[in-house]
């Protein structure tokens, strides 16, 4: 259950009862504990007092990451939402196992992440179809927002790569248009992009056992 140290835990739907009795009680005993969950550590869960939550990955629609991101600051004092976003989460959306609704879904929060010229809180309220409402101070109204540098390029590129891998035939000019203009990161998300697709195998078995093929 511990993933090191005395005040950080992790919490799934793979746990027991007892286990998750024993985390949650230990949570809400904690002034400073960290908690890293899934989904599974629900709604009806009510820490008062949890000061910042993290998104490691994008949540599947604007309703699960208000629902995720307002576990914190119950109590009415400050607190934090960060939303950890990269190239890989355009690939995702992009992902032909997402159904049309799910898309959208997906879409609409992609959108509202991306978009750093508009009030977080008020893109929040419109995709919810509510009256904007006063801002607290988020990233955009406070001028903070991070990202790295050329991020937004790097990541219009990689897409552009992506596709004109899909459209190529032949393994090695595959293999020259996933390394070209692209970092060995990138490529290796191209990579694992296109083997959850079935757009190309991991060879199982005989002398080729772990290359890539068509």
């Amino acid at each position: 259950m511990r993933l090191g140290g005395e005040n950080i835990f992790f919490y799934h739907a793979g746990l027991d009862k007892h286990e998750k009795a024993k985390i949650e009680k230990w949570f809400f005993g904690s002034e400073d504990g960290i908690l890293c969950a899934t989904c599974a550590y629900g709604m009806g869960i009510d820490k008062s007092n949890i000061r910042t939550v993290i998104h490691y990955n994008l949540s599947p629609s604007v309703e699960a990451y208000l629902q995720e991101s307002g576990r914190a600051g119950r109590d009415r004092n400050p607190a934090e939402a960060i939303l950890l976003l990269s190239p890989s989460d355009r690939l995702t959306g992009n992902s032909k196992d997402l159904a049309d609704a799910a898309y959208s879904r997906y879409a609409a929060l992609l959108g509202f992440a991306e978009n750093t010229s508009r009030c977080r809180r008020e893109s929040l309220m419109r995709l919810l179809g509510a009256e904007p409402e006063t801002c607290f101070g988020c990233d955009v109204c406070r001028n903070t927002v991070r990202h790295q540098a050329g991020w937004h390029n790097e990541m219009t590129e990689l897409i552009k790569k992506r596709r004109r891998i899909l459209n190529t035939s032949g393994a090695a000019k595959m293999a020259a248009a996933i390394h070209a203009g692209l970092t060995r990161k990138d490529a290796a998300e191209v990579l694992d992009e296109l083997l959850a697709e079935g757009c190309i195998r991991k060879i199982r078995r005989g002398p080729w056992k772990g290359r890539l093929t068509l």
